[in-house]
C-alpha cells in the first residue's frame, strides 16, 4: 500500500483517532471547526473510496495533507493527523524516558515554580475534557 505508517501500531493509532473524531471533534459545538479544517465529512465516504484508490492522491498532496491516505475524506484526514500526532508524542516520551532531550537548568530563584509549571503541562489526558 505503500505507506510507511502501515503497522499493527500505526493503524491502531489510526483507528484510535476515528474513536476520538467521533467523540470530540464532531460534537456539535465542535462541528463546524473540523470542516473548516479538515472538510465537510457528510461528502460520500463510498465516492471519495473509489476515487482515491482509482486516482490517487494527487501530485501535491505533500503540501496539504499529511499523507496521501489523508486525501482521500475528511475523516481519513483527521484520523491520519491524530495518528501521527501520537507517533509523535509516543516518539517523545521514550526520547524523555531514556534522556536523549536536553533537561533544562533548574537551578535557580525560580527553579521550584520551573518545576511545577512542568508538572502541570505534563498532567493530562485525552479524555478528560478539563485535562
Amino acid at each position: 500500500m505503500d505507506e510507511p505508517y502501515r503497522t499493527v501500531l500505526g493503524h491502531f493509532r489510526h483507528e484510535i483517532g476515528h474513536y476520538y473524531c467521533e467523540l470530540l471533534a464532531l460534537s456539535t459545538d465542535r462541528r463546524e471547526d473540523f470542516r473548516a479544517l479538515f472538510g465537510d465529512e457528510t461528502t460520500s465516504y463510498e465516492e471519495a473510496l473509489q476515487r482515491h484508490y482509482s486516482g490517487g492522491a494527487g501530485r501535491d498532496w505533500q503540501d496539504r495533507f499529511i499523507s496521501a491516505y489523508a486525501t482521500m475524506h475528511p475523516l481519513e484526514d483527521f484520523a491520519e493527523v491524530f495518528g501521527h500526532f501520537l507517533h509523535i508524542a509516543d516518539t517523545l516520551q521514550t526520547a524523555a524516558e531514556l534522556g536523549l532531550l536536553p533537561q533544562p537548568d533548574h537551578s535557580g530563584p525560580d527553579a521550584s515554580a520551573r518545576a511545577g509549571a512542568r508538572r502541570e503541562a505534563t498532567d493530562w489526558s485525552f479524555g478528560d475534557p478539563n485535562g
